[in-house]
């Protein structure tokens, strides 16, 4: 869909009554691609004894049901969804005693939903209640895309947003849920004094609700001290895309703001300083601040942001959960290999859509023979009625170096496309795959 800023306008539609978590990918009013969550629906639906209810305001709940799909309205926020699903999780626990309330919940937040649920168990007290937080691309310390969008309200390609960019920027610095997405640490770099900045230290216009936001992360912070310190506190298990070229850094000439791709250099990282990201959330950013000194082992995953939501492993999580198993059992990579891959969420019709990937750098470890690698590249387009047609035959990516690629497409036909990459028989890795959306507008 193309933006429509008055419909999402808090001011003129304060209320939005979520019916169901998004089936579907759509253009959402950032334009960015947002994969559908049926086939984590799907899977979960799939899982033995699993009886699905979905969250809503206009409509009872079924008591029987022990799988709760939760929707809220993103654009008020962390906090207001908090408080919801905490209404929500007490009313469903609420026939229970309170032995069987203890850490009875297992919470699966991707992106901002991880961070909905930290609200949950750390200052509105729900840790008690849960088992278990898996969270899939979350930011939990904030994301310069954010940044990115507030301040320059980036568009796609040429003159799109001409006579748009105010309305949409205007629209999207009444959401909360923008600012809370904000990187809490000093993400931005002056060029002229070398000083650093949180966005909230800044002083620009288009960041006044950062300082609202870093409140926000504090509370959790905060709060998470206590959760520490539980006898047998819950478990958190973030899982963090890391090889994805991803919006980093920013800098600062006292006139124009510059987010760009790469870790900040005068941030220390550790062992995620060689990561890059899920092409939204760097991989730094994606760890809990209390496990900066966790052994990362089992946390990096081959997805990119929206798609791992949809990965197998997710439920796997679940199912071992509910047998009690060790995580180990379900994922113990320290870094798996993983294809690197870049796009850009949407462009216009007839435009190039420039599209790169990169090679682990193990497959040319030891000097091994890497000139002979190919790297194949689908696209299928998605109809209205959800079903996916190919467009073209398979190619051949071409190199732009020893383990990089690169390749342009043409779509004519506005709509949503997916893209899936392959590299076969890569020495030390062996097939590697990966994917994404990309939309194509008039």
């Amino acid at each position: 869909m193309l933006w429509n800023g008055e419909r999402l306008n808090l001011a003129e539609q304060p209320r939005l009554l979520p019916i169901g978590l998004t089936s579907s990918a759509q253009l959402g009013p950032d334009h960015t691609v947002i994969p559908g969550y049926e086939t984590l629906v799907d899977r979960l639906r799939a899982l033995p004894g699993a009886v699905l209810d979905v969250c809503r305001e206009d409509r009872g709940r079924n008591p029987d049901a022990n799988v709760l799909l939760f929707p809220y309205d993103f654009r008020l926020g962390v906090v207001p969804a908090a408080h919801r699903l905490a209404d929500e999780i007490r009313a469903r626990l609420a026939g229970l005693d309170s032995t069987a309330q203890s850490r009875r919940v297992v919470v699966i937040g991707h992106s901002m939903g991880g961070l909905v649920a930290r609200y949950w168990m750390g200052p509105l007290g729900g840790s008690p209640f849960c088992r278990a937080l898996i969270t899939l691309g979350t930011p939990h310390r904030g994301a310069p895309k954010a940044l990115d969008t507030l301040v320059n309200n980036p568009g796609i390609g040429p003159g799109f947003l001409a006579g748009r960019r105010s309305d949409l920027g205007r629209v999207l610095r009444a959401w909360h849920g923008v600012g809370d997405l904000l990187p809490r640490y000093p993400a931005i770099r002056c060029t002229k004094s070398g000083r650093t900045y949180r966005p909230h230290e800044l002083g620009l216009p288009r960041l006044s609700d950062a300082a609202r936001a870093w409140d926000m992360h504090q509370d959790i912070e905060t709060s998470w001290r206590d959760v520490a310190a539980e006898k047998d506190p819950p478990q958190v298990v973030p899982r963090i895309g890391f090889s994805h070229p991803t919006l980093g850094r920013a800098e600062w000439d006292g006139k124009r703001l510059r987010v760009s791709r790469g870790h900040p250099e005068w941030l220390p990282a550790g062992e995620w300083a060689q990561d890059l990201g899920d092409s939204t959330v760097p991989a730094i950013s994606a760890l809990p601040l209390e496990m900066s000194n966790a052994d990362p082992a089992g946390m990096r995953i081959a997805e990119r942001h929206g798609p791992m939501a949809a990965a197998d492993f997710v439920t796997a999580m679940v199912e071992g959960y509910e047998r009690w198993a060790p995580l180990g059992d379900v994922c113990g990579d320290e870094r798996p290999d993983a294809l690197g891959l870049d796009l850009p969420e949407t462009q216009l019709a007839g435009e190039p859509v420039p599209v790169s990937v990169d090679l682990p750098d193990r497959a040319a470890e030891g000097g091994r023979d890497v000139k002979d690698l190919a790297v194949w590249m689908r696209v299928t387009r998605q109809g209205d009625d959800g079903r996916r047609s190919p467009v073209g035959q398979p190619e051949q990516m071409d190199r732009t170096g020893p383990l990089s690629f690169v390749t342009e497409l043409r779509p004519a036909e506005p709509g949503m496309y997916h893209i899936e990459v392959r590299a076969p028989s890569v020495p030390g890795a062996g097939d590697l795959t990966t994917g994404d959306w990309f939309g194509v507008l008039r």
